[in-house]
């Protein structure tokens, strides 16, 4: 997990070299159902779409997962 801030935003990145996953990162963060293991993503992307932030995700089957958060600093 590393979190970095810069002038104008806040990165969150948390990753791993789990077994990683095949879903597109599309379906990952856009399901609204809560699958096996599941945790969630497309509730943050929700929560902070209205503050100008996203959620990155990056996975790869046998090579782990990396999801990266990004939240604007300052007024919108």
């Amino acid at each position: 997990v590393t979190v970095r801030a810069f002038r104008d935003r806040l990165l969150l990145e948390v990753w791993d070299e789990g077994r990683g996953f095949a879903t597109p990162p599309e379906a990952v963060l856009s399901s609204r159902e809560r699958r096996d293991g599941g945790f969630g993503l497309d509730s943050v992307r929700r929560r902070l779409e209205p503050f100008g932030g996203s959620v990155l995700l990056a996975s790869v089957p046998g090579s782990g997962t990396r999801v990266t958060l990004e939240v604007p600093l300052g007024e919108r």
